[in-house]
């Protein structure tokens, strides 16, 4: 059995099995109005864990007049599995009076949201819209606020909810070793973040605390966050002491877990730590990352760093097939400052390398310090990372006497910088080892001549279709900076597989066909093989990148209505797609399905780095750059295709 199919039967099995209205068995508990949902929060709290049962939600619910005691609580988490069916829960109103008490990461605080504990195995959150706001102050060693929850545990999954919940965490905060979590979605999270959207304002700044906020999560310890967009701004405000400040478009941190197809579109400003996507990442992969919004940090404290995906990339992490459009800054009059298009200071630490490939950035990025700024284009401050097959086009500026760079501010010895292209004046590297194989000065109009990064997706990711019906499913691509013409030539389609086998499926060079063989839901998965541009501005296939894509296949009986869900919005073609949250459930009869019990994919292996330059385009360069005209066009073309989602 191929490794993507037993990844997809895993992935079945754990979701797909119990999860579906339509086809298993019925609600234990249909909420039709406040007294229902208020008396459905009551039995959780009292013990009733709902664990292997499935809630209904069959209409909107305002909260508004009411004083909100979150659901679940450390002693009987919310266990089941609660489907919004696309309903909006409004008026959430929450402040330090009713939040409670909560326990995790081996401290006890206080936590806030509509569910304050999520966890076991199968728990899920589906298909629910949650707006209103929380305030509220962080008391003492721990503190964790989320619009939808304030802690998701291990194995549970929040699916295709949309948060416009407005979180505020401030006050004292507790000792020095202390810790506050906000989030859009959830504070903190050990499972699994698909498909979800926030528009809410998350703003944190307790006192004397390490305090992380994020679009999606504040923190995501191990699990994974796929297919999440956010549109809310994201911010710590310096109010003087010595703290920790982690604010990230998608995750405040990442510890030992996975972010895939995720787009930032709001600015993220945080006195210490900024970063588009995540402001940490430690022993983490980030791919197919879309940040498109200002990236800023202000302090007249010792640090500042700021990415335009990840602020700090460290032991051992990735962050692949990235792009950034928003500008970077690292300003204030702080000690010191690491500002990069990308990353803004990346070490491995203890492990071996760091990896960086198959990044694009066009934001400018700037820099200002008393005793040194470390600005680039890519990275701000480069050790212990291979960083390959990228480029940067943004504009680096830093405060004097302090020298920017085109590609890395710093770039130390034990870094590795192959086959990238920049543009502007600076030279490539600020300060350090300036030792790099075909690194290459290109004009603007050079670099958008070339396909860069690329991000595939099924289209559409959600398949209708009764028995005995066959449909087909294509590829949307997205490619930087340089656009094409003809999509086709630059991906291939390789194996799919549909786990459990309501449809079948076959694979064409371009596209999918689907034909429905049993009612239900299932997974659909494929492997994409995507190229980049060659030497000579055509399509080189000769080495590609490999990316995994996946798709819902809802299959109706042959005699019944076609299922129907709601439509995703239409957003411009420059921008990321990524999966909306729920519709209107006016939009169509049908009762969407939970997210299958199961871990999320699997980052694809990574493309042979090892590959000698030289072999497929031989020219007379060394190993300090290549020569003007072929190899400088030559350059791009080592830069691999990335991968993308759509809405």
């Amino acid at each position: 059995m191929t490794k993507l199919r037993v990844f997809i039967v895993l992935l079945a099995a754990l979701v797909l099995v119990p999860a579906f209205t339509a086809y298993s068995q019925e609600a234990v508990l249909t909420i039709s109005d406040v007294g229902e949902f208020m008396e459905f929060r009551d039995s959780v709290n009292n013990g009733k864990s709902f664990a292997g049962e499935e809630v209904l939600l069959d209409a909107d619910i305002d909260l508004s007049g009411e004083t909100w005691i979150p659901i679940g609580t450390g002693e009987t988490p919310f266990a089941g599995k609660f489907n919004g069916g696309n309903h909006t829960i409004s008026g959430l109103n929450m402040t330090d009076e009713n939040a409670q008490s909560l326990t995790l990461a081996g401290a006890t605080g206080k936590g806030a949201g509509l569910f304050l504990h999520v966890s076991g195995d199968g728990a899920q959150i589906a298909n629910l819209t949650v707006s209103g706001s929380i305030n509220c102050a962080a008391p003492g060693s721990m503190s964790a606020v989320g619009g939808i929850a304030a802690y998701l545990g291990h194995e549970a999954v929040i699916y295709r909810c949309l948060s416009n919940v407005d979180v505020i965490l401030g006050g004292a905060g507790g000792e020095r070793e202390s810790y506050a979590y906000a989030g859009g979605v959830a504070g903190y999270s050990e499972g699994h973040v698909i498909y979800c959207v926030n528009e809410g304002t998350v703003t944190a700044s307790p006192e004397r605390i390490y305090t992380m906020a994020g679009g999606i999560v504040g923190e995501q310890h191990d699990g994974s966050i796929l297919f999440t967009d956010n549109s809310g701004e994201i911010t710590i405000p310096d109010i003087g002491g010595y703290m920790r400040g982690y604010a990230g478009g998608i995750a405040g941190s990442i510890f030992n877990g996975s972010m895939s197809s995720v787009r930032n579109q709001a600015a993220v400003t945080s006195y210490n730590l900024a970063g588009g996507i995540t402001a940490y990442a430690m022993n983490s992969v980030l791919r197919d990352a879309v940040n498109v919004a200002a990236v800023s940090g202000t302090w007249s404290g010792s640090d500042i760093t700021v990415g335009g995906i990840v602020a700090q990339l460290h032991n051992g992490s990735s962050a692949v097939n990235c792009y950034n459009t928003g500008e970077v800054t690292a300003g204030g009059s702080s000690s010191y400052a690491y500002a990069g298009g990308i990353i803004g200071w990346s070490s491995a630490g203890f492990s071996s390398s760091n990896k960086i490939y198959n990044c694009t950035n066009i934001g400018n990025v700037s820099g200002s310090a008393s005793a040194s700024a470390r600005v680039g284009g890519i990275v701000g401050d480069l050790d212990k990372t291979e960083l390959h097959s990228s480029v940067n086009s943004g504009a680096v500026s830093a405060n004097s006497p302090y020298v920017p760079g085109g590609i890395a501010g710093y770039k130390s010895a034990d870094a590795n910088i192959h086959d990238v292209a920049y543009s502007g004046d600076a030279s490539p590297i600020g300060y350090g080892s300036r030792n790099m194989t075909d690194v290459e000065l290109l004009s603007e109009a050079e670099i958008k001549s070339f396909v860069v990064t690329s991000f595939p997706s099924l289209d559409p990711a959600i398949v209708r279709l009764r028995e005995g019906d066959t449909k087909t499913v294509g590829i949307k691509l997205h490619t930087h900076p340089g656009s094409v013409s003809d999509e086709g030539v630059y991906y291939s389609l390789s194996e799919s597989y549909v786990e459990p086998d309501h449809a079948s499926a076959s694979a064409s060079d371009d596209t999918i066909s689907l034909t429905g063989t049993s009612p239900g839901v299932s997974l659909l998965a494929a492997y994409v093989d995507t190229y980049r541009s060659g030497g000579d501005g055509t399509v080189d296939t000769s080495a590609s990148s490999r990316s995994l894509v996946t798709a819902l296949v809802w299959v109706a009986a042959a005699e019944s209505e076609e299922p129907s869900l709601p439509e995703n919005p239409e957003i411009p073609d420059e921008d990321i797609d990524i999966p909306a949250g729920p519709g209107d459930s006016s939009s169509g009869d049908g009762i969407p399905p939970l997210w299958p019990d199961v871990p999320l994919p699997q980052v694809p292996e990574e493309p042979d780095t090892d590959k000698d330059w030289n072999e497929r385009y031989p020219s007379g360069s060394g190993g300090g750059g290549c020569s003007a005209g072929w190899c400088a066009l030559t350059l791009l073309a080592v830069v691999p295709l990335a991968l993308r989602r759509r809405k």
